[in-house]
């Protein structure tokens, strides 16, 4: 593949990419670093330290976060998701913020990067009730161009695909 987005959306958020066949490291190895991105400056803080970074509002520890900030709770993700798809309230708004946020987000890197492939992996990027809502965000706001080709995929790599990209990483290294 020539060109291709990873995103994983787990208890953070993380990215990989490949341009020209090549997977994109930057000059400190930290490419892809876009779960402290800032993309409300008034959301809520961030374990970096700042406030509204994309973990913050669409990362699984951003969620649960966010649930014990408002009732006091200990609460998983996946427990948020559930409650969620019974239609409670603060569940169902936070999952929608989170995929809405991290959606447009992606959007601006399609539309920035122009991939063939979007994947999306991670134990909540994986989940379909939270797929199925970015996935509209996605085909809803990305900028098309006629004769684009272009799609997003859920991750079928099992159990960990970072793993995959540092061993790629290596034997690039060593190789080259």
């Amino acid at each position: 593949i020539e060109s291709l987005i990873y995103v994983t959306v787990s208890t953070g958020i993380g990215m990989g990419m490949v341009v020209e066949g090549k997977v994109l490291r930057g000059a400190n190895n930290a490419a892809g670093e876009i779960g402290h991105t800032i993309v409300n400056p008034d959301g809520p803080p961030c374990t970096c330290g700042r406030r509204g970074c994309l973990q913050a509002i669409s990362g699984g520890r951003g969620l649960e976060n966010r649930v014990h900030d408002s009732l006091g709770i200990e609460i998983s993700t996946k427990e948020i998701i559930d409650r969620a798809q019974l239609n409670e309230p603060l569940f169902k708004e936070l999952i929608t913020e989170a995929s809405e946020t991290l959606g447009r987000f992606l959007c601006n890197l399609i539309d920035s990067h122009d991939p063939s492939v979007l994947v999306i992996g991670g134990s909540l990027g994986k989940n379909r009730y939270y797929f199925d809502r970015l996935l509209k965000v996605i085909e809803e706001n990305h900028y098309r161009i006629p004769g684009k080709k272009f799609k997003v995929e859920l991750s079928s790599v099992e159990p960990n695909p970072n793993i995959i990209g540092i061993l790629y990483l290596s034997r690039k290294t060593y190789k080259d």
